[in-house]
């Protein structure tokens, strides 16, 4: 038997779209796709990276 066929999300839908858990996802091609928890290094290089655009 045929598997079902996927309905692709819209990036409104995604925006939308609340699974009710903490978890982290990304939306590729339509597709929603897990996401890794950020290592603790990377929150660093990100609020670097923020307060050094925001600031200039």
């Amino acid at each position: 038997m045929a598997e079902p066929a996927t309905r692709r999300m819209t990036l409104d839908d995604f925006l939308a779209w609340d699974d009710s858990t903490d978890r982290r996802y990304e939306l590729w091609d339509g597709v929603v796709r897990a996401m890794a928890p950020p290592m603790p290094r990377h929150g660093l290089l990100a609020a670097k990276a923020a307060s050094t655009l925001v600031c200039r």
